[in-house]
């Protein structure tokens, strides 16, 4: 028997490899203007009030990429995703008040230290080994 044919994209982001590269540059080139912004804002801001407008945007940007057409973004466990996506508010919410509350230097290495802490609590919480 021969193997299967490869799926094709189907989406032209899927057709360079480079693109890949490319999009968490621009993403972490966005967080780093965010993260001046939200220095620059100055105490009229509330955390809520960046957060809404975050959110807003970002939902503007996927619906643009997107369209109507449908959700490429479904997965198979609604719940897991729901909690992926109130863990992720959350998050988004403290960098956003520690951004408020010391500065960025400090703020940015607290939150990139993130992979330290997933290693350290992944044995405890899920049993798997650290490698």
């Amino acid at each position: 028997m021969s193997p299967k044919p490869a799926l094709k994209a189907s989406s032209p982001l899927n057709s360079s490899p480079a693109v890949g590269a490319m999009l968490m540059l621009a993403a972490a080139f966005l967080f780093a203007i965010l993260d001046g912004l939200i220095k620059l804002l100055g105490p009229p801001f509330r955390v809520w009030d960046i957060a809404f407008y975050r959110f807003a945007c970002g939902l503007a940007i996927l619906l643009s990429i997107v369209g109507w057409k449908g959700n490429p973004f479904h997965g198979h466990n609604r719940k897991l995703l729901v909690l992926r996506g109130i863990t992720g508010s959350c998050a988004f919410l403290s960098l956003v008040a520690a951004l408020r509350l010391i500065p960025i230097s400090t703020a940015l290495v607290l939150f990139y230290s993130f992979p330290a802490f997933a290693a350290f609590f992944s044995p405890l919480i899920f049993k798997e080994p650290i490698t």
